[in-house]
């Protein structure tokens, strides 16, 4: 029988070493889970002179560390939906997240997606992306009829964007309804 030790779990890249505070632990395993809106209360916390205000700004720190991490490692300029869907992920977290440092990287990062958009193809990519969540959604009702029209939907997209990442996602899915 396995048993749940500290070995048979993933590392976060932020560490909660040090945190003792309920509220800033609190605030990390919401980031764990991917909600880095989670910190966004933690600021006006770190402004204080206790121990709370120092365990949040030491989680702020380590999430805005991270974050710029994630943005170095970025492969810019975008060229690909790939690399597109990763940024737009990034400004997504340092927008919710609310530290007041990364306004910077934020705004190279929107530009960056601006010109993204209009590199050659990304724009088919990017319908296909939105036609292909849309789908998904569709896929997943209770009532026959939409999952039908999905299913049409989905011949649509593979016929209409074959190139695209999404159209062969597209194009895999029916071939795996179809078995």
């Amino acid at each position: 029988m396995l048993s749940a030790s500290e070995e048979s779990f993933g590392e976060h890249p932020i560490s909660n070493e040090g945190l003792t505070d309920p509220d800033v632990i609190r605030a990390w395993w919401y980031l764990v889970t991917g909600n880095y809106g989670a910190v966004a209360p933690l600021a006006r916390v770190s402004r204080g002179r206790n121990e709370t205000a120092e365990q949040a700004q030491l989680l702020l720190g380590r999430v805005e560390e991270h974050l710029l991490e994630r943005k170095e490692a970025l492969t810019l300029p975008i060229e690909n939906i790939i690399d597109f869907g990763l940024a737009q992920s990034l400004a997504d977290h340092m927008e919710v997240s609310g530290i007041p440092n990364l306004r910077d990287a934020r705004r190279e990062l929107a530009q960056a997606l601006r010109d993204a958009q209009r590199v050659s193809g990304m724009a088919d990519e990017l319908r296909a992306r939105n036609a292909f969540f849309q789908l998904q959604e569709m896929a997943a009702s209770r009532r026959t009829r939409d999952r039908m029209e999905a299913g049409e939907g989905f011949e649509q997209l593979a016929s209409t964007f074959p190139e695209t990442v999404w159209g062969a996602r597209a194009v895999k899915r029916l071939e795996l309804q179809r078995r």
